[in-house]
C-alpha cells in the first residue's frame, strides 16, 4: 500500500507537460475543459494535483485532438464516456456493494457527466444549424442579386431593342423622304426641260 502511495504522487502542471511532451498551457487547457465536463482534480489551494490516472486521461485526449482532430471538447466528451463505462466495469468486477450514499454520488456524476455531454452536442448542433442559416442567407442574398443583375440587364436590353427599332424606323422615314425629294426633282428637271 505504502508502494502505491510513492507511485502514485501527485504531480504538477510542468511534470504532466513534461511527460506528455505538451505545453503546459495545452495542460491547463485539458484540465479546464475536463472540470467543465464534471471530472474532478485533487487540489492543494488553487492548485490542481495531477495523479497516474489523470495523466491517462490527459494522454487520451492529447491523442484524440491530435490524431482524431477533435476539438478539445469533442475529446473530452468521448474520454468521460470511456472513463464512465471503465468505471462501471470496474465496479461489477470488484463487486464491493457501495453504500447508498455512494450510489446517489455515482448516479449524480454520471447524470453530471452526461447533461455535460448533452450540452456540448447540443451546442454543437446549434453552432452547425448558425452556420447552415448564415450560409442559405448568404445564397439567396447572392441570388437574389444576380435575379436584380438579371432584371436590370433585360431592361438594358429592351431599351437598346426600342432605340434600335426607332433607329430602323428613323431611317426608313427618312429614306421615304429621300425618294420623294428625288422624284420631284425628276420631275422638276422634265418640266422645265420640255415645260
Amino acid at each position: 500500500m505504502a508502494e502505491q502511495e510513492i507511485i502514485d504522487l501527485p504531480l504538477g502542471t510542468k511534470e504532466i507537460a513534461d511527460t506528455l511532451k505538451i505545453s503546459e498551457s495545452v495542460v491547463r487547457k485539458y484540465a479546464l475543459a475536463l472540470e467543465k465536463a464534471g471530472y474532478e482534480f485533487e487540489k492543494s489551494g488553487t492548485a490542481r494535483l495531477f495523479k497516474h490516472h489523470d495523466v491517462e486521461t490527459f494522454r487520451m485526449i492529447n491523442k484524440l485532438t491530435e490524431n482524431s482532430k477533435l476539438n478539445v471538447e469533442h475529446a473530452v466528451a468521448v474520454v468521460m464516456t470511456r472513463n464512465t463505462q471503465t468505471t462501471s466495469s470496474v465496479a461489477g468486477a470488484n463487486a464491493v456493494v457501495p453504500t447508498d450514499q455512494e450510489i446517489t454520488n455515482q448516479h449524480n456524476s454520471a447524470l453530471l457527466a452526461v447533461g455535460n455531454q448533452l450540452k456540448m452536442q447540443q451546442d454543437l448542433i446549434n453552432s452547425l444549424v448558425e452556420a447552415i442559416t448564415i450560409q442559405r442567407d448568404e445564397s439567396d442574398k447572392r441570388h437574389t442579386e444576380l435575379i436584380g443583375k438579371i432584371e436590370k440587364q433585360e431592361q438594358v436590353n429592351k431599351d437598346l431593342n426600342d432605340k434600335l427599332s426607332m433607329a430602323v424606323d428613323l431611317i426608313q422615314k427618312l429614306d421615304g423622304k429621300v425618294d420623294k425629294i428625288e422624284e420631284n426633282e425628276k420631275r422638276g428637271f422634265f418640266k422645265r426641260l420640255f415645260g
